[in-house]
């Protein structure tokens, strides 16, 4: 978009309605994210781990707003002006599916997602998964192909969960 290079393949495999595979790759940078269930997550052939990130205070956040969630961008915005007191940094950088990888990967502390598509999010839901990292739903569900996810280490991602049910929803 734009002609900013920031953009991925995402393929996930789904049986009797769980994921069990996902694949990311990113052209650019040739990194290959896979992860399957109950075998891990990689990047490159290399096992990879969530940040273990504690600090909202040191922590890099990432918000995923597409087009189908321009209806509430103002409340996003307004509630992203007291977030940005409480973490180290918001990117806002575009395609879900890599933010979700790099969430895995440990680069990427947290993440929000609002209104997403099950293609958007269908393969990184394993990875983080399996890089023991949390997501969930705008709940605190696992309804997680349906729109709005919350993702990270186990404590930013329920610090953002907590912050999005209490100033976004």
């Amino acid at each position: 978009m734009h002609g900013i290079a920031r953009f991925c393949v995402s393929i996930a495999y789904e049986e009797d309605s769980e994921i069990k595979a996902g694949v990311v790759y990113e052209p650019i940078k040739e990194e290959l994210f896979c992860a399957e269930k109950g075998r891990g997550a990689f990047l490159n052939g290399v096992r990879i781990k969530h940040s273990e990130q504690k600090n909202l205070d040191r922590a890099l956040v990432t918000v995923g707003i597409p087009v189908s969630a321009y209806e509430i961008r103002g409340k996003i915005m307004d509630a992203l002006k007291s977030l940005i007191l409480e973490v180290n940094s918001i990117r806002i950088f575009g395609a879900a599916a890599l933010q979700l990888a790099e969430v895995a990967a440990g680069r990427i502390d947290g993440d929000i997602g609002f209104a997403l598509s099950p293609w958007d999010v269908a393969a990184g839901w394993i990875l983080v998964e399996e890089a023991g990292g949390v997501i969930t739903d705008e709940m605190g569900g696992n309804n997680i192909l349906k729109g709005t996810i919350i993702s990270g280490t186990p404590y930013v991602q329920k610090f953002l969960l907590d912050f999005v049910q209490k100033n976004v929803i």
